[in-house]
């Protein structure tokens, strides 16, 4: 019992992870990094926690299974994360969702595919960016999770990859100097624990998105990757669902979503350089994300393997970043910023092509009442990298991109989109005037100012916002 008494002399709750993890590299490797007997490990383990693993609740054995698996498959890096965890977490979030009837489901996807065609004859009235070579794909949630994991590992990593470094340095600050030398590959471990940690937790984020997202729009960026998508994608259990809750035709929602997503498809082939822009703005902002040692510490004191819990609840409630720099929070406008445009403009053209379609009011309010709850892009963005894309801003970016097809024409609002040089800053969205008079729209700047603040303020008091 030589093993028990000394690890007895060390917190507890400090080394469960790395024992744990020890014995998942010790029995998948057939080898003893540590100097440990594995089945005395177990036995003390075992013990601390109420005696063959009955303290384990549901959500615990869970948890550890994706920890032993990650490290036992072989599929991870040595120097990284394996992010299959989090397709895995995903499945498995989504396989306890409910799902529409059958029949309900035909019925709608008949629709969709009917209402391509006349959505894309509609756009060609509204907007003078030309259609896309593909049409948008009917796909379920599992081939959304499937399509889109990578994009949304691309935008998580630079915070995973933190949140490892920092959980590692931290517990290993812990280890008692007498302890140091029997367990000196133990804080590579703790990187890989963490990093697993925080794959499972993007994955069950993930899995809940994939159960509310309509269509690839909803995330104001392309997520879902590969040329076959280019066109665009439907979510068909989601588009069910929604459905249900109006009534309104499945024919008419149907004509609805497809102008909205085709939208969407459009303005992306055009603007070649608008995706890697804003996943290249993420990074950069999630690059500069520290994050809050003392948490860390408090978590690697108190971890409790049996109720796991409190992990997931601090990585994704973002209690482990500390307040935004000055430089982060400019970040954060602008790309917040650059988000609102795209989702104003999408708005603004689906209004445009849609006019004509009686339910077409009622459908885009509830989706802006969808949005107004937590979306999924606010959701995703908020958890990853504090982001917050409130519905008021895609309205007044909206309303701008409406004024200059009124003021000029399509072709002219449609141009901004060639270079980013180009676009509406966040000064001009707050102040139409100026861009109506940059655009050469205006009259003087001063008359066009006072005009457009008169503008603002009457939309605000309409919408009940005056006083924010």
């Amino acid at each position: 019992m030589q093993t028990i008494s000394r690890i007895r002399r060390v917190s507890a709750s400090s080394f469960r992870l790395i024992l744990d993890e020890g014995i998942a590299l010790s029995e998948g490797n057939k080898s003893n990094p540590f100097g440990f007997d594995p089945e005395e490990i177990r036995r003390m383990l075992e013990q601390m926690l109420g005696g063959q693993g009955a303290g384990v609740n549901a959500e615990g054995a869970q948890f550890f299974g994706q920890i032993f698996s990650a490290f036992q498959g072989g599929s991870h890096s040595d120097d990284g994360i394996d992010w299959s965890v989090a397709r895995k977490s995903a499945l498995e979030t989504l396989s306890q969702a409910t799902k529409p009837s059958a029949a309900s489901s035909e019925e709608y996807r008949a629709a969709l595919l009917q209402a391509i065609t006349p959505a894309m004859l509609w756009l060609d009235e509204a907007t003078a960016i030309g259609s896309t070579p593909h049409a948008p794909r009917v796909i379920d949630r599992v081939e959304w999770v499937t399509a889109s994991v990578d994009t949304w590992v691309q935008f998580a990593a630079p915070v995973a990859d933190s949140v490892a470094l920092a959980m590692r340095a931290s517990l290993a600050e812990q280890i008692p100097e007498e302890m140091r030398e029997m367990v000196g590959g133990a804080t590579k471990i703790l990187e890989r624990i963490a990093g697993t940690i925080f794959a499972s937790q993007l994955g069950s984020v993930i899995g809940r998105l994939a159960q509310e997202v309509l269509a690839g729009g909803d995330i104001a960026v392309p997520v879902v990757s590969g040329e076959a998508h280019a066109g665009g994608t439907f979510v068909l259990e989601n588009i069910t669902f929604f459905g249900a809750d109006l009534d309104i035709s499945t024919t008419d929602i149907a004509l609805y979503l497809a102008v909205r997503e085709l939208a969407f498809a459009r303005l992306f082939r055009h603007a070649k350089w608008l995706r890697p822009h804003v996943l290249s703005a993420i990074t950069e902002y999630a690059q500069g994300i520290t994050l809050d040692t003392s948490q860390l510490q408090d978590l690697a004191h108190d971890f409790d393997p049996a109720h796991p819990e409190g992990v997931n609840e601090l990585l994704s409630s973002g209690a482990l970043i500390p307040p935004r720099t000055e430089q982060q929070e400019q970040a954060l406008a602008r790309l917040g910023h650059m988000l609102a445009l795209i989702g104003g403009w999408v708005d603004a053209v689906t209004d445009a092509a849609t006019k004509n379609l009686p339910a077409a009011p009622a459908i885009a309010e509830m989706i802006r009442r969808k949005s107004a709850v937590g979306g999924p892009a606010e959701q995703v963005f908020g958890t990853l990298v504090g982001l917050e894309l409130r519905p008021r801003k895609l309205r007044e970016a909206c309303e701008l991109w409406a004024l200059i097809a009124d003021r000029g024409d399509i072709q002219l609002r449609d141009s901004l989109w060639d270079h980013p040089d180009l676009l509406p800053t966040i000064a001009e969205v707050e102040n139409h005037g100026a861009l109506l008079e940059r655009l050469g729209l205006g009259g003087g700047a001063g008359a066009a100012t006072a005009e457009n603040d008169l503008d603002d303020d009457l939309r605000k008091l309409l919408r009940g916002d005056f006083d924010r």
